[in-house]
Protein backbone atom coordinates (compact mmCIF):
# COMPACT_ATOMS: atom_id res chain seq x y z
CA UNK A 1 0.00 0.00 0.00
CA UNK A 2 0.88 3.49 -0.74
CA UNK A 3 -0.04 7.00 -0.28
CA UNK A 4 1.49 9.68 -2.43
CA UNK A 5 0.76 13.54 -1.56
CA UNK A 6 1.47 15.81 -4.67
CA UNK A 7 -0.31 18.91 -6.24
CA UNK A 8 -0.60 20.36 -2.83
CA UNK A 9 -3.86 22.24 -1.90
CA UNK A 10 -5.54 24.54 1.03
CA UNK A 11 -7.96 24.60 3.24
CA UNK A 12 -11.97 23.49 3.25
CA UNK A 13 -12.68 24.20 6.95
CA UNK A 14 -16.10 23.20 5.79
CA UNK A 15 -15.38 19.13 4.90
CA UNK A 16 -14.62 17.07 7.88
CA UNK A 17 -10.81 16.06 7.56
CA UNK A 18 -11.17 12.85 5.86
CA UNK A 19 -13.34 13.85 3.45
CA UNK A 20 -11.04 16.68 2.03
CA UNK A 21 -9.58 16.12 -1.27
CA UNK A 22 -6.62 13.92 -1.94
CA UNK A 23 -3.99 17.04 -1.51
CA UNK A 24 -6.30 18.95 0.32
CA UNK A 25 -5.20 20.85 3.90
CA UNK A 26 -6.12 20.83 7.50
CA UNK A 27 -4.01 23.56 7.81
CA UNK A 28 -1.70 25.85 5.81
CA UNK A 29 0.05 28.91 6.85
CA UNK A 30 2.82 30.82 4.93
CA UNK A 31 2.16 28.59 1.31
CA UNK A 32 2.61 29.71 -1.78
CA UNK A 33 0.03 26.64 -3.46
CA UNK A 34 0.23 28.76 -6.79
CA UNK A 35 2.34 25.58 -8.74
CA UNK A 36 1.36 21.82 -6.88
CA UNK A 37 4.07 22.51 -5.01
CA UNK A 38 4.11 23.09 -1.13
CA UNK A 39 6.79 26.45 -1.67
CA UNK A 40 6.76 28.97 1.15
CA UNK A 41 6.01 32.59 0.47
CA UNK A 42 9.27 35.07 0.88
CA UNK A 43 9.61 37.34 4.36
CA UNK A 44 7.83 40.53 3.54
CA UNK A 45 10.48 43.29 2.85
CA UNK A 46 10.30 46.55 4.45
CA UNK A 47 9.36 49.70 1.80
CA UNK A 48 9.14 52.57 4.57
CA UNK A 49 7.60 53.94 7.16
CA UNK A 50 4.89 56.79 8.53
CA UNK A 51 5.34 58.76 11.49
CA UNK A 52 1.52 57.93 12.50
CA UNK A 53 0.74 54.16 13.58
CA UNK A 54 -3.34 54.86 13.37
CA UNK A 55 -3.89 54.97 9.79
CA UNK A 56 -6.22 52.29 7.81
CA UNK A 57 -5.64 53.31 4.55
CA UNK A 58 -2.78 53.63 2.29
CA UNK A 59 -2.33 54.73 -1.18
CA UNK A 60 0.88 55.13 -3.47
CA UNK A 61 0.65 58.44 -5.25
CA UNK A 62 3.83 59.62 -7.54
CA UNK A 63 6.44 57.49 -5.48
CA UNK A 64 4.61 59.05 -2.40
CA UNK A 65 2.62 56.94 0.39
CA UNK A 66 0.13 58.39 1.84
CA UNK A 67 -2.43 57.46 4.52
CA UNK A 68 -5.42 58.13 6.95
CA UNK A 69 -7.34 57.37 9.60
CA UNK A 70 -10.89 55.91 8.48
CA UNK A 71 -11.72 54.09 5.14
CA UNK A 72 -10.65 56.44 2.70
CA UNK A 73 -10.74 56.11 -0.71
CA UNK A 74 -8.71 57.65 -3.44
CA UNK A 75 -8.53 58.00 -7.41
CA UNK A 76 -6.72 59.70 -10.34
CA UNK A 77 -8.59 62.79 -11.85
CA UNK A 78 -9.78 62.62 -15.43
CA UNK A 79 -7.81 65.16 -16.29
CA UNK A 80 -4.43 65.97 -17.97
CA UNK A 81 -2.41 67.50 -14.37
CA UNK A 82 -1.71 64.73 -12.08
CA UNK A 83 -4.15 65.34 -9.30
CA UNK A 84 -5.39 62.71 -6.90
CA UNK A 85 -9.06 62.48 -5.89
CA UNK A 86 -9.56 61.50 -1.96
CA UNK A 87 -12.41 60.76 -0.46
CA UNK A 88 -13.54 59.29 3.42
CA UNK A 89 -15.89 60.35 6.15
CA UNK A 90 -12.52 60.65 8.11
CA UNK A 91 -11.06 63.60 6.66
CA UNK A 92 -11.32 66.81 7.69
CA UNK A 93 -14.14 69.39 7.79
CA UNK A 94 -17.14 66.25 8.28
CA UNK A 95 -15.52 64.10 5.40
CA UNK A 96 -14.86 67.18 2.99
CA UNK A 97 -13.86 65.73 -0.41
CA UNK A 98 -10.00 66.47 -1.08
CA UNK A 99 -7.96 66.98 -3.96
CA UNK A 100 -4.18 66.65 -4.15
CA UNK A 101 -2.14 68.69 -7.06
CA UNK A 102 1.67 69.40 -6.81
CA UNK A 103 2.18 68.47 -3.44
CA UNK A 104 -0.90 70.52 -1.99
CA UNK A 105 -4.39 69.18 -0.75
CA UNK A 106 -6.99 71.37 -1.26
CA UNK A 107 -10.92 70.91 0.02
CA UNK A 108 -12.21 69.49 -3.77
CA UNK A 109 -15.25 72.04 -3.45
CA UNK A 110 -14.92 75.32 -5.18
CA UNK A 111 -15.64 78.10 -3.82
CA UNK A 112 -18.44 80.11 -5.07
CA UNK A 113 -18.99 84.28 -4.86
CA UNK A 114 -22.13 84.61 -2.94
CA UNK A 115 -23.15 87.84 -3.59
CA UNK A 116 -24.79 89.98 -6.49
CA UNK A 117 -23.05 92.17 -9.08
CA UNK A 118 -23.90 95.58 -9.01
CA UNK A 119 -23.98 97.17 -12.70
CA UNK A 120 -24.43 100.60 -12.86
CA UNK A 121 -25.07 102.32 -16.54
CA UNK A 122 -23.72 106.06 -17.29
CA UNK A 123 -23.70 107.98 -20.23
CA UNK A 124 -26.16 108.91 -23.18
CA UNK A 125 -27.24 106.44 -26.22
CA UNK A 126 -25.39 107.30 -29.48
CA UNK A 127 -28.21 109.14 -31.59
CA UNK A 128 -28.38 106.32 -34.12
CA UNK A 129 -28.42 103.63 -31.49
CA UNK A 130 -30.24 100.49 -32.06
CA UNK A 131 -32.83 99.79 -29.86
CA UNK A 132 -31.54 98.88 -26.00
CA UNK A 133 -30.48 95.70 -24.70
CA UNK A 134 -31.54 94.57 -21.57
CA UNK A 135 -28.00 92.62 -19.43
CA UNK A 136 -28.11 91.26 -16.06
CA UNK A 137 -25.01 89.89 -15.18
CA UNK A 138 -23.10 87.21 -13.02
CA UNK A 139 -19.55 86.15 -12.29
CA UNK A 140 -17.68 82.62 -11.43
CA UNK A 141 -14.15 81.94 -9.38
CA UNK A 142 -11.86 80.01 -11.85
CA UNK A 143 -8.90 78.25 -10.27
CA UNK A 144 -5.40 77.83 -11.80
CA UNK A 145 -6.56 74.32 -12.89
CA UNK A 146 -9.73 75.72 -14.91
CA UNK A 147 -11.88 74.29 -12.20
CA UNK A 148 -14.90 76.95 -12.19
CA UNK A 149 -16.89 77.45 -9.25
CA UNK A 150 -20.63 77.86 -9.86
CA UNK A 151 -22.07 81.44 -10.14
CA UNK A 152 -23.55 84.61 -8.12
CA UNK A 153 -26.41 85.42 -8.35
CA UNK A 154 -27.70 87.55 -10.98
CA UNK A 155 -27.56 91.21 -10.82
CA UNK A 156 -30.39 93.67 -11.53
CA UNK A 157 -31.52 94.10 -15.32
CA UNK A 158 -29.90 97.18 -16.91
CA UNK A 159 -30.84 98.36 -20.25
CA UNK A 160 -28.38 99.76 -22.39
CA UNK A 161 -27.32 101.19 -25.86
CA UNK A 162 -24.55 102.26 -27.98
CA UNK A 163 -22.66 104.90 -26.84
CA UNK A 164 -23.73 103.97 -22.83
CA UNK A 165 -21.45 102.59 -20.39
CA UNK A 166 -22.20 99.76 -17.66
CA UNK A 167 -19.74 99.11 -15.27
CA UNK A 168 -19.82 96.09 -12.62
CA UNK A 169 -18.69 96.84 -9.07
CA UNK A 170 -19.12 94.16 -5.96
CA UNK A 171 -16.82 91.70 -7.15
CA UNK A 172 -15.37 89.98 -3.48
CA UNK A 173 -11.81 88.44 -2.67
CA UNK A 174 -12.01 84.92 -3.24
CA UNK A 175 -10.58 82.77 -0.05
CA UNK A 176 -7.76 80.71 -0.19
CA UNK A 177 -8.34 77.23 -0.78
CA UNK A 178 -4.85 75.99 -0.01
CA UNK A 179 -3.98 76.33 3.80
CA UNK A 180 -1.29 79.37 3.27
CA UNK A 181 -2.54 80.54 -0.50
CA UNK A 182 -0.99 81.68 -3.33
CA UNK A 183 -1.17 78.12 -4.63
CA UNK A 184 -1.95 77.08 -7.68
CA UNK A 185 -5.02 75.71 -7.02
CA UNK A 186 -6.82 78.90 -5.58
CA UNK A 187 -9.03 81.25 -7.02
CA UNK A 188 -6.82 82.76 -9.99
CA UNK A 189 -9.38 84.82 -11.88
CA UNK A 190 -13.06 85.88 -12.61
CA UNK A 191 -15.22 84.90 -15.55
CA UNK A 192 -17.84 87.01 -16.43
CA UNK A 193 -21.29 86.53 -17.76
CA UNK A 194 -23.84 88.26 -19.59
CA UNK A 195 -26.91 87.56 -21.17
CA UNK A 196 -27.29 87.43 -24.88
CA UNK A 197 -29.84 86.48 -26.98
CA UNK A 198 -28.45 83.35 -28.76
CA UNK A 199 -30.21 80.42 -31.57
CA UNK A 200 -30.76 78.73 -28.72
CA UNK A 201 -32.84 81.26 -26.81
CA UNK A 202 -31.18 84.02 -23.93
CA UNK A 203 -28.51 82.54 -21.66
CA UNK A 204 -25.78 83.76 -19.94
CA UNK A 205 -22.50 83.78 -22.20
CA UNK A 206 -18.50 84.20 -21.27
CA UNK A 207 -17.89 88.02 -22.07
CA UNK A 208 -14.16 88.44 -20.09
CA UNK A 209 -11.58 86.99 -17.77
CA UNK A 210 -10.36 89.61 -15.46
CA UNK A 211 -7.82 88.80 -12.42
CA UNK A 212 -8.88 87.98 -9.02
CA UNK A 213 -8.08 91.44 -7.58
CA UNK A 214 -10.23 93.04 -9.57
CA UNK A 215 -12.91 95.16 -7.96
CA UNK A 216 -14.93 96.50 -10.79
CA UNK A 217 -14.66 96.12 -14.12
CA UNK A 218 -16.40 98.08 -17.65
CA UNK A 219 -18.09 96.46 -19.97
CA UNK A 220 -17.28 97.39 -23.72
CA UNK A 221 -17.91 94.12 -25.44
CA UNK A 222 -19.91 94.60 -28.07
CA UNK A 223 -23.16 92.62 -28.27
CA UNK A 224 -22.22 90.36 -30.67
CA UNK A 225 -18.83 90.04 -29.35
CA UNK A 226 -19.42 86.79 -26.71
CA UNK A 227 -18.05 83.03 -25.78
CA UNK A 228 -19.70 79.91 -24.83
CA UNK A 229 -22.31 79.55 -22.79
CA UNK A 230 -22.15 79.41 -18.78
CA UNK A 231 -21.46 75.84 -18.29
CA UNK A 232 -21.48 75.97 -14.39
CA UNK A 233 -24.66 76.92 -13.62
CA UNK A 234 -25.56 73.65 -12.29
CA UNK A 235 -22.13 72.19 -10.88
CA UNK A 236 -22.64 71.83 -7.46
CA UNK A 237 -19.87 70.91 -5.14
CA UNK A 238 -19.05 67.89 -3.65
CA UNK A 239 -20.93 67.32 -0.58
CA UNK A 240 -18.96 66.53 2.61
CA UNK A 241 -19.43 63.12 3.85
CA UNK A 242 -19.13 61.49 0.31
CA UNK A 243 -17.22 58.78 0.22
CA UNK A 244 -15.93 54.90 -1.78
CA UNK A 245 -14.75 57.14 -4.89
CA UNK A 246 -14.47 55.12 -8.11
CA UNK A 247 -13.49 56.53 -11.53
CA UNK A 248 -15.58 55.29 -14.68
CA UNK A 249 -14.74 55.27 -18.22
CA UNK A 250 -15.90 58.57 -20.26
CA UNK A 251 -14.38 60.93 -17.82
CA UNK A 252 -16.57 60.03 -15.02
CA UNK A 253 -16.19 59.17 -11.16
CA UNK A 254 -19.28 58.13 -8.28
CA UNK A 255 -19.15 58.08 -4.83
CA UNK A 256 -21.79 57.68 -1.93
CA UNK A 257 -23.54 59.05 1.03
CA UNK A 258 -25.98 57.22 2.57
CA UNK A 259 -28.24 55.30 -0.28
CA UNK A 260 -27.39 58.44 -2.66
CA UNK A 261 -25.49 58.04 -5.10
CA UNK A 262 -23.90 60.98 -6.88
CA UNK A 263 -21.56 61.34 -10.40
CA UNK A 264 -19.48 64.16 -11.33
CA UNK A 265 -19.81 65.88 -14.38
CA UNK A 266 -17.75 63.84 -16.89
CA UNK A 267 -13.97 65.08 -17.25
CA UNK A 268 -14.55 67.72 -14.01
CA UNK A 269 -14.35 66.31 -11.05
CA UNK A 270 -14.71 69.01 -9.04
CA UNK A 271 -18.38 69.19 -10.11
CA UNK A 272 -20.88 66.92 -8.90
CA UNK A 273 -24.56 68.03 -10.13
CA UNK A 274 -27.39 67.23 -8.27
CA UNK A 275 -29.61 66.20 -11.05
CA UNK A 276 -27.73 63.44 -11.56
CA UNK A 277 -27.55 61.79 -8.17
CA UNK A 278 -29.33 58.37 -7.67
CA UNK A 279 -30.95 56.91 -4.93
CA UNK A 280 -31.21 53.00 -3.88
CA UNK A 281 -33.53 51.09 -1.54
CA UNK A 282 -30.75 50.53 0.89
CA UNK A 283 -27.71 52.74 2.57
CA UNK A 284 -24.74 52.10 0.41
CA UNK A 285 -21.67 50.25 1.54
CA UNK A 286 -19.27 50.56 -1.79
CA UNK A 287 -18.92 50.97 -5.33
CA UNK A 288 -16.81 49.18 -7.56
CA UNK A 289 -16.39 49.91 -11.81
CA UNK A 290 -15.92 46.83 -14.23
CA UNK A 291 -15.77 48.64 -17.68
CA UNK A 292 -18.51 50.37 -18.30
CA UNK A 293 -20.81 48.99 -16.12
CA UNK A 294 -20.57 50.19 -12.09
CA UNK A 295 -21.42 47.90 -9.16
CA UNK A 296 -23.69 49.53 -6.53
CA UNK A 297 -23.14 47.27 -3.29
CA UNK A 298 -25.49 48.01 -0.67
CA UNK A 299 -26.54 46.80 3.19
CA UNK A 300 -29.13 45.01 1.43
CA UNK A 301 -29.56 43.93 -2.78
CA UNK A 302 -26.64 45.10 -5.01
CA UNK A 303 -26.89 47.20 -8.10
CA UNK A 304 -25.92 47.38 -11.76
CA UNK A 305 -25.40 50.79 -13.69
CA UNK A 306 -24.89 51.20 -16.87
CA UNK A 307 -24.04 53.99 -19.25
CA UNK A 308 -22.11 56.54 -20.94
CA UNK A 309 -22.95 59.85 -19.48
CA UNK A 310 -24.72 60.54 -15.72
CA UNK A 311 -27.73 61.81 -17.19
CA UNK A 312 -27.95 58.79 -19.13
CA UNK A 313 -27.17 56.01 -16.61
CA UNK A 314 -29.71 53.08 -16.02
CA UNK A 315 -29.88 51.19 -12.49
CA UNK A 316 -31.25 47.77 -12.22
CA UNK A 317 -32.02 46.18 -8.66
CA UNK A 318 -30.56 42.64 -9.16
CA UNK A 319 -32.35 39.93 -7.74
CA UNK A 320 -30.10 38.87 -5.02
CA UNK A 321 -30.17 39.47 -1.49
CA UNK A 322 -26.73 39.39 -0.58
CA UNK A 323 -25.34 42.48 1.54
CA UNK A 324 -22.02 44.20 1.57
CA UNK A 325 -21.27 43.74 5.32
CA UNK A 326 -17.90 45.61 4.79
CA UNK A 327 -16.71 48.11 2.32
CA UNK A 328 -13.13 48.45 3.56
CA UNK A 329 -12.61 44.68 2.14
CA UNK A 330 -14.48 45.20 -1.25
CA UNK A 331 -11.46 44.20 -3.55
CA UNK A 332 -12.06 44.97 -7.61
CA UNK A 333 -10.65 42.06 -9.79
CA UNK A 334 -10.73 43.94 -12.86
CA UNK A 335 -13.16 41.35 -14.38
CA UNK A 336 -15.04 40.85 -11.24
CA UNK A 337 -15.68 42.69 -7.52
CA UNK A 338 -15.26 40.49 -4.39
CA UNK A 339 -16.66 41.70 -0.94
CA UNK A 340 -18.14 39.97 2.16
CA UNK A 341 -21.23 39.25 3.07
CA UNK A 342 -22.78 37.82 6.14
CA UNK A 343 -22.30 34.17 5.01
CA UNK A 344 -19.16 34.18 2.69
CA UNK A 345 -17.41 36.11 -0.01
CA UNK A 346 -19.37 36.87 -3.09
CA UNK A 347 -18.16 37.53 -6.45
CA UNK A 348 -19.75 39.75 -8.95
CA UNK A 349 -19.32 40.21 -12.35
CA UNK A 350 -20.09 43.09 -15.03
CA UNK A 351 -23.11 41.26 -15.99
CA UNK A 352 -24.49 41.12 -12.42
CA UNK A 353 -24.25 37.81 -11.57
CA UNK A 354 -23.06 37.19 -7.99
CA UNK A 355 -21.99 33.78 -6.76
CA UNK A 356 -20.79 32.90 -3.08
CA UNK A 357 -17.53 31.29 -4.09
CA UNK A 358 -16.89 30.25 -0.12
CA UNK A 359 -19.80 28.28 0.24
CA UNK A 360 -17.82 25.17 0.25
CA UNK A 361 -15.59 26.21 2.10
CA UNK A 362 -17.62 27.99 5.27
CA UNK A 363 -20.59 27.52 7.33
CA UNK A 364 -22.22 30.60 8.46
CA UNK A 365 -20.88 30.33 11.91
CA UNK A 366 -17.12 29.56 10.79
CA UNK A 367 -17.30 32.79 8.20
CA UNK A 368 -18.87 35.06 11.21
CA UNK A 369 -16.10 33.26 13.20
CA UNK A 370 -13.75 35.84 12.02
CA UNK A 371 -15.25 39.00 11.39
CA UNK A 372 -15.70 40.02 8.34
CA UNK A 373 -17.10 43.50 9.37
CA UNK A 374 -13.38 43.95 10.69
CA UNK A 375 -11.85 42.77 6.60
CA UNK A 376 -9.20 45.06 4.98
CA UNK A 377 -8.16 43.40 2.04
CA UNK A 378 -6.20 43.24 -0.82
CA UNK A 379 -5.29 40.95 -4.14
CA UNK A 380 -2.66 38.77 -5.79
CA UNK A 381 -2.08 36.83 -7.78
CA UNK A 382 -6.05 36.14 -8.73
CA UNK A 383 -6.57 35.98 -4.62
CA UNK A 384 -8.28 37.16 -2.05
CA UNK A 385 -6.20 38.60 0.75
CA UNK A 386 -8.14 39.86 4.15
CA UNK A 387 -6.46 40.87 7.61
CA UNK A 388 -9.37 39.61 10.37
CA UNK A 389 -9.58 40.85 13.86
CA UNK A 390 -12.13 38.03 16.05
CA UNK A 391 -12.13 37.06 19.60
CA UNK A 392 -12.21 33.39 18.18
CA UNK A 393 -9.11 33.26 15.64
CA UNK A 394 -7.57 36.15 16.31
CA UNK A 395 -5.49 38.61 14.18
CA UNK A 396 -4.23 36.99 11.02
CA UNK A 397 -4.75 37.15 6.78
CA UNK A 398 -6.88 34.71 5.09
CA UNK A 399 -6.31 34.01 1.43
CA UNK A 400 -8.84 32.61 -0.81
CA UNK A 401 -8.59 31.00 -4.11
CA UNK A 402 -11.06 32.22 -6.09
CA UNK A 403 -10.52 29.95 -9.40
CA UNK A 404 -14.00 28.40 -9.66
CA UNK A 405 -13.96 24.75 -9.45
CA UNK A 406 -10.99 25.12 -6.96
CA UNK A 407 -11.53 27.20 -3.85
CA UNK A 408 -9.53 26.98 -1.44
CA UNK A 409 -8.10 28.88 1.42
CA UNK A 410 -4.94 29.63 3.08
CA UNK A 411 -3.49 31.39 5.53
CA UNK A 412 -0.40 34.45 6.54
CA UNK A 413 0.39 35.49 9.62
CA UNK A 414 1.25 38.67 8.57
CA UNK A 415 -1.64 41.19 10.37
CA UNK A 416 -2.57 44.27 8.36
CA UNK A 417 -3.88 47.65 9.35
CA UNK A 418 -4.65 48.68 5.03
CA UNK A 419 -3.78 46.96 1.98
CA UNK A 420 -2.74 48.71 -1.47
CA UNK A 421 -2.32 47.06 -4.73
CA UNK A 422 -0.47 48.34 -7.14
CA UNK A 423 -1.72 47.55 -10.76
CA UNK A 424 1.54 48.21 -13.07
CA UNK A 425 4.02 46.40 -11.19
CA UNK A 426 1.71 43.47 -9.21
CA UNK A 427 2.71 43.70 -6.23
CA UNK A 428 0.81 44.04 -2.89
CA UNK A 429 2.08 46.41 -0.13
CA UNK A 430 -0.04 46.35 3.60
CA UNK A 431 0.25 48.40 6.24
CA UNK A 432 1.20 47.06 9.72
CA UNK A 433 0.47 48.64 13.28
CA UNK A 434 3.64 50.41 13.55
CA UNK A 435 3.03 52.70 10.90
CA UNK A 436 5.89 50.48 8.41
CA UNK A 437 4.67 49.23 4.76
CA UNK A 438 5.80 46.37 3.39
CA UNK A 439 5.84 44.29 -0.12
CA UNK A 440 3.85 41.43 0.66
CA UNK A 441 5.65 37.95 -0.89
CA UNK A 442 8.88 39.94 -2.55
CA UNK A 443 10.00 38.42 -5.35
CA UNK A 444 13.30 38.62 -3.84
CA UNK A 445 13.20 37.42 -0.59
CA UNK A 446 14.20 34.74 2.16
CA UNK A 447 11.74 32.53 2.82
CA UNK A 448 9.92 32.29 5.41
CA UNK A 449 8.77 29.28 7.57
CA UNK A 450 5.58 27.32 6.26
CA UNK A 451 3.21 25.32 7.98
CA UNK A 452 1.00 22.62 6.19
CA UNK A 453 -1.27 19.94 7.75
CA UNK A 454 -2.19 17.00 5.44
CA UNK A 455 -6.08 15.84 5.35
CA UNK A 456 -6.46 12.49 7.47
CA UNK A 457 -5.64 9.48 5.48
CA UNK A 458 -8.35 6.96 6.96
CA UNK A 459 -7.58 4.35 5.64
CA UNK A 460 -9.95 0.88 5.82
CA UNK A 461 -7.69 -1.28 7.65
CA UNK A 462 -4.81 -0.65 9.84
CA UNK A 463 -1.32 -0.71 8.24
CA UNK A 464 2.03 0.59 8.51
CA UNK A 465 3.86 2.64 6.71
CA UNK A 466 7.58 1.80 6.97
CA UNK A 467 9.31 3.36 4.41
CA UNK A 468 9.07 7.43 2.94
CA UNK A 469 10.47 9.80 0.13
CA UNK A 470 10.51 13.30 0.03
CA UNK A 471 11.00 15.45 -3.32
CA UNK A 472 12.33 18.63 -1.85
CA UNK A 473 14.44 20.93 -3.45
CA UNK A 474 17.67 22.00 -1.55
CA UNK A 475 19.69 24.36 -2.69
CA UNK A 476 18.27 27.90 -2.43
CA UNK A 477 18.11 29.77 -5.56
CA UNK A 478 20.76 32.81 -6.45
CA UNK A 479 18.12 35.53 -5.34
CA UNK A 480 17.09 33.51 -2.06
CA UNK A 481 20.83 33.45 -1.29
CA UNK A 482 20.80 37.04 -1.46
CA UNK A 483 18.01 37.44 0.33
CA UNK A 484 18.93 35.08 3.16
CA UNK A 485 22.38 36.80 3.71
CA UNK A 486 20.38 40.42 3.47
CA UNK A 487 18.02 39.19 6.13
CA UNK A 488 20.89 37.98 8.13
CA UNK A 489 22.69 41.46 8.20
CA UNK A 490 19.62 43.35 8.66
CA UNK A 491 18.65 41.32 12.07
CA UNK A 492 22.65 41.38 13.26
CA UNK A 493 22.33 44.87 12.77
CA UNK A 494 19.16 45.89 14.34
CA UNK A 495 20.16 43.10 17.36
CA UNK A 496 23.74 45.13 17.82
CA UNK A 497 21.87 48.51 18.12
CA UNK A 498 19.75 47.30 20.74
CA UNK A 499 22.25 45.66 22.66
CA UNK A 500 24.15 48.95 22.89
CA UNK A 501 21.19 50.77 24.05
CA UNK A 502 20.97 48.37 27.19
CA UNK A 503 18.54 45.71 25.37
CA UNK A 504 15.76 48.46 26.30
CA UNK A 505 15.62 46.08 29.39
CA UNK A 506 14.70 48.15 32.66
CA UNK A 507 12.69 46.81 34.89
CA UNK A 508 8.57 46.99 33.98
CA UNK A 509 9.43 48.83 30.74
CA UNK A 510 6.85 46.67 28.71
CA UNK A 511 3.50 45.83 29.24
CA UNK A 512 2.45 42.08 30.13
CA UNK A 513 2.11 39.38 27.43
CA UNK A 514 5.26 41.76 25.14
CA UNK A 515 7.38 39.40 25.45
CA UNK A 516 6.91 35.30 26.12
CA UNK A 517 8.96 34.32 29.60
CA UNK A 518 12.89 34.68 29.55
CA UNK A 519 12.35 36.19 26.05
CA UNK A 520 13.47 39.23 24.62
CA UNK A 521 13.07 41.80 21.41
CA UNK A 522 16.16 40.83 19.73
CA UNK A 523 15.39 39.50 16.00
CA UNK A 524 15.80 35.97 15.30
CA UNK A 525 18.36 35.33 13.06
CA UNK A 526 17.85 33.35 9.81
CA UNK A 527 19.42 30.08 9.03
CA UNK A 528 21.80 30.41 6.23
CA UNK A 529 20.39 27.50 4.12
CA UNK A 530 16.97 25.88 3.65
CA UNK A 531 15.45 23.78 6.21
CA UNK A 532 12.23 21.22 6.25
CA UNK A 533 10.89 19.08 8.92
CA UNK A 534 8.15 16.58 8.16
CA UNK A 535 6.30 14.84 10.87
CA UNK A 536 4.14 11.81 10.31
CA UNK A 537 1.02 11.20 12.72
CA UNK A 538 -0.33 8.15 13.17
CA UNK A 539 -3.73 7.81 14.89
CA UNK A 540 -3.28 11.35 16.43
CA UNK A 541 0.59 10.61 17.41
CA UNK A 542 4.00 11.60 16.22
CA UNK A 543 5.89 8.45 14.88
CA UNK A 544 8.20 10.02 12.89
CA UNK A 545 9.98 13.41 12.20
CA UNK A 546 11.82 13.57 9.20
CA UNK A 547 14.52 16.29 8.50
CA UNK A 548 16.25 14.13 5.33
CA UNK A 549 14.65 14.29 1.87
CA UNK A 550 15.36 12.86 -1.51
CA UNK A 551 16.54 9.42 -0.13
CA UNK A 552 14.62 6.18 1.30
CA UNK A 553 13.29 7.22 4.71
CA UNK A 554 12.72 4.54 7.18
CA UNK A 555 10.01 4.58 9.62
CA UNK A 556 9.35 3.15 12.87
CA UNK A 557 7.91 -0.10 12.63
CA UNK A 558 5.89 -1.99 15.35
CA UNK A 559 2.44 -0.30 15.30
CA UNK A 560 -0.36 -0.36 12.71
CA UNK A 561 -2.75 2.36 12.49
CA UNK A 562 -5.73 3.57 10.55
CA UNK A 563 -5.24 7.01 10.37
CA UNK A 564 -2.39 8.75 9.21
CA UNK A 565 -0.82 12.84 8.23
CA UNK A 566 1.68 14.50 7.17
CA UNK A 567 2.86 17.94 8.67
CA UNK A 568 5.28 19.85 6.73
CA UNK A 569 6.86 22.61 8.48
CA UNK A 570 10.65 24.63 6.87
CA UNK A 571 11.76 26.67 3.94
CA UNK A 572 12.29 24.54 1.33
CA UNK A 573 10.09 23.82 -1.35
CA UNK A 574 8.45 19.99 -1.53
CA UNK A 575 7.01 18.42 -5.15
CA UNK A 576 5.83 15.24 -3.55
CA UNK A 577 5.87 12.99 -0.63
CA UNK A 578 5.09 9.51 -0.72
CA UNK A 579 4.69 6.07 1.95
CA UNK A 580 4.76 3.03 1.14
CA UNK A 581 4.54 -0.05 3.29
CA UNK A 582 7.56 -1.33 1.75
CA UNK A 583 10.45 -0.48 -0.72
CA UNK A 584 9.77 -2.17 -3.32
CA UNK A 585 6.12 0.09 -3.52
CA UNK A 586 8.00 2.99 -2.79
CA UNK A 587 10.33 2.22 -6.02
CA UNK A 588 7.72 1.65 -7.99
CA UNK A 589 6.67 5.02 -8.17
CA UNK A 590 9.63 6.15 -10.28
CA UNK A 591 12.15 8.55 -8.67
CA UNK A 592 13.29 5.87 -5.59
Amino acid sequence: MKWVLKAFSGMRPLVTPELLPASGAENSINVRLDDGALTPVNAPSNVTSFDATDYNSIYQWLDTWLGWTGWVTAAPGPVAADRLYVFGTSLPDSGAPQMIADSVTYPLAMPAPATALTATVTGSPDEDAAPAVTYTYVYTYLSGYDEESTPCPASDLVSWQEGQTVTLAGFTAPPNRSSTGGKTGDVASFNIYRTETGTAGTALYFIANVPATTTSWTDNVSPTDFGDELPSEDYNPPVAGLQGLISIPNGMMAAFTGNQLWFCEPWLPHAWPEEYMLTTDYPIVALASIGPSVIVLTEGTPYLLQGTTPSAMTMVQLLSNTPCVNGAAVVNFGNLVAFPGPDGLYVIDASGDVVNVTKDLFRREQWQAYNPNTFVAGQLGGRYYATYNSEANGVGTMIVNLQAGAAFVSFSDIAAQAFWYDIESGQLFYLDASGAIHEYDPVSGAPLSMDWLSKESLLLDEVNFSCMWIDAVNAPTAAQTTAINAAITAAETANATMISGGLDAEINGFAVNTYEIDGDGLEDIPAESLSINVNVWADGNIVASVNDDNEIIRLPSGFLARSWQIEVTGTQSIERIALATSVAELRALGDP
